[in-house]
C-alpha cells in the first residue's frame, strides 16, 4: 500500500493567437468550462487575496531570477496559488500557518479566500467573448487510501475540482492524469506527473491554465524586421523584431518605460512590457517588483501616440518548485514535521513530496500562438511626429494581467528572445 506522500503539480500554458474561439450555446454563452462557473456569480473577489496573491508571484519571481540569473524566466502566479490552495485546505497547526506565511494569506480568513477564488474562476473566464481563458483544477486519488470528505468537498465547491481514484500501481494511473493536463492545455503540455509514480505518493492536486487571444490590433507581418537586440552580457544577436505604431496606455519614467498591449474586442486582458533604460539593468528592475509598486506604475499608464518595436519570442519553462517555496518559509509541509489533519487521517505521514511548474509561450504578430512565423524585413518610411518611441531591444519584464481585477495571470523575462 503507497503511504503518505503528496504531490502537487501547477501546469500552466499561456497560449494566445488566432484560431478558433469559444464556442457558443443557444444563449450566446461562452463555452461549458465558463458556463460550469456560472454559480460563482455569487462571490466577490477579496482585494486582500488578489493583492496577496500577486505579491506572492513577485516574491517567487525574484527569488527564481537571482537563481537563474540570465535565464528566460516565464511562471503562472494563478496557477500556483489555485493548486497550493486547494492543498491550504487540508493543512493545520505550524503547517497551515507557515503555508500562510510564504503564500502571503496570514491576514487572509480560509473561507475568504476559497471565496475569492470561486469569485476568480467565474470572472476572470467570463471576462472577455473574444478571448479564451479556461482555468482547471483537479485532484487525483489512490484507492483504497483514505482522505476527509470535507476537505474534497471544499475543493469540488469553490474550485470546481475534478476527483477521481485511481489505481496508482497500474501503468495507465500516471497516462490519465497527463490526459487530463493535456486535454486542458490543449496539448501544449503533454506530460507533469512521471511515468512511474513514487511508491509512497497518494495524492496530485494539479491546475492548468489556458490563454488563446489575439492582439487587439495585431501587428503586420510584412512591418516584422531583423534587428539587433542587446544580451546582459553586452553581447548582440539579430532577431524578428514586430513593428507598430498607435496610440497605447504608455508611462516613462526616471528608469523605465511601460507599455500595455490589449487582446481581443474588450482589452480588459493585455500584456504589460516593462524595459529597463538602457542605463539600468533587468536586476534593479527585478529587485524593485512589488504589488505596491506594479499598481502604482500601471495607475501612471496614459493614452499616448507611439511606436512599438518588439521581438517575437517562443520558450519554455520547468521548475521544481520545493526549495523556492521552502526558502519563502513554507517548511514544514516537505517533511516528517506536516500537518495535513484536515485532508487525511492519518497527518504525521502525510507531507508534499513535489511542486512542479512548466509552461510554454510564443509571441508572435497574431498575438501568442504555437505557429511558425517568418521575418519580413520592411521599408523604411518618413517618419511621423510621436509621443514616444519604445524599442525593446534588450532584456525586458512582462505579464499578464486582468485590468479589472488586477490578477497577474503569468509573469515572465526575456533575456534572450528565442524561436525554439
Amino acid at each position: 500500500m503507497r503511504r503518505y506522500m503528496l504531490f502537487i503539480a501547477c501546469s500552466f500554458l499561456l497560449l494566445a493567437g488566432c484560431g478558433s474561439q469559444q464556442s457558443s450555446d443557444s444563449n450566446g454563452d461562452p463555452d461549458t468550462t465558463s458556463i460550469k462557473y456560472k454559480e460563482f456569480k455569487k462571490y466577490e473577489t477579496d482585494s486582500a487575496v488578489i493583492v496577496a496573491n500577486n505579491q506572492f508571484g513577485f516574491d517567487a519571481y525574484q527569488r527564481l531570477e537571482s537563481e537563474e540569473e540570465d535565464k528566460n524566466i516565464f511562471i503562472s502566479p494563478l496557477s500556483i496559488q489555485q493548486a497550493l490552495a486547494m492543498t491550504y485546505n487540508g493543512a493545520a497547526g505550524e503547517t497551515k500557518q507557515e503555508m500562510a506565511k510564504a503564500l502571503k494569506w496570514t491576514d487572509v480568513k480560509l473561507e475568504s479566500l476559497n471565496e475569492s477564488n470561486a469569485a476568480l474562476l467565474y470572472q476572470l473566464t467570463n471576462a472577455d467573448p473574444s478571448v479564451q481563458l479556461s482555468i482547471a483544477n483537479s485532484i487525483w486519488k489512490d484507492e483504497g487510501e483514505p482522505f476527509k470528505q470535507p476537505f474534497l468537498d471544499t475543493n469540488k465547491q469553490y474550485y470546481q475540482a475534478k476527483v477521481e481514484t485511481l489505481d496508482f500501481d497500474s501503468d495507465e494511473a500516471s497516462e490519465t492524469m497527463n490526459d487530463w493536463v493535456k486535454e486542458n492545455t490543449n496539448g501544449k503540455i503533454k506530460k507533469i506527473v512521471p511515468s512511474q509514480i513514487n511508491p509512497l505518493t497518494v495524492m496530485f492536486l494539479i491546475n492548468a491554465i489556458h490563454f488563446k487571444g489575439d492582439w487587439q490590433t495585431k501587428f503586420q507581418e510584412n512591418k516584422t524586421s531583423t534587428n539587433t537586440f542587446h544580451l546582459a552580457d553586452g553581447s548582440t544577436k539579430q532577431h524578428p523584431f514586430m513593428n507598430q505604431e498607435g496610440d497605447y496606455a504608455y508611462t516613462k519614467m526616471n528608469d523605465m518605460q511601460m507599455i500595455r498591449l490589449p487582446y481581443g474586442e474588450e482589452g480588459r486582458f493585455g500584456m504589460v512590457v516593462l524595459l529597463p533604460d538602457k542605463n539600468h539593468s533587468l536586476t534593479e528592475l527585478f529587485n524593485s517588483i512589488s504589488a505596491e509598486n506594479v499598481g502604482k506604475w500601471t495607475d501612471a499608464l496614459s493614452e499616448q501616440k507611439g511606436k512599438i518595436s518588439i521581438p517575437r519570442f517562443t520558450f519554455e519553462y520547468e521548475k521544481k518548485l520545493n526549495n523556492l517555496l521552502q526558502n519563502m518559509g513554507m517548511e514544514q509541509a516537505f517533511d516528517e514535521r506536516a500537518n495535513f489533519e484536515n485532508l487525511a487521517p492519518v497527518p504525521p505521514d502525510l507531507y508534499i513530496s513535489n511542486v512542479k511548474h512548466k509552461s510554454f509561450i510564443e509571441v508572435n504578430e497574431k498575438g501568442t500562438e504555437a505557429a511558425a512565423a517568418t521575418s519580413v524585413e520592411a521599408t523604411a518610411e518618413s517618419a511621423p511626429s510621436y509621443d514616444f518611441t519604445m524599442n525593446v531591444d534588450r532584456p525586458f519584464m512582462f505579464m499578464i494581467q486582468d485590468q479589472k481585477t488586477e490578477t497577474v495571470l503569468f509573469l515572465g523575462s526575456v533575456q534572450e528572445p528565442k524561436e525554439e
